[in-house]
């Protein structure tokens, strides 16, 4: 994927700007570290949630 968007870039002049790959990790550990804390603390969530899957994006 960076290749391509790197090739596109410089096709059309475009300066593009990206992180070092060890940026871009998955951030699961993070998440799992934070729901830990809020477990330690008896705080939870009640796991509901009103998604509403759609194509359009919200402007």
């Amino acid at each position: 994927l960076r290749r391509e968007l790197t090739g596109l870039c410089v096709e059309r002049g475009i300066d593009l700007r990206l992180p070092d790959m060890s940026y871009c990790v998955d951030n699961a550990a993070m998440h799992a570290a934070l729901a830990h804390q809020r477990w330690l603390r008896g705080e939870s969530d009640d796991l509901s949630t009103t998604a509403q899957p759609t194509t359009r994006r919200k402007r």
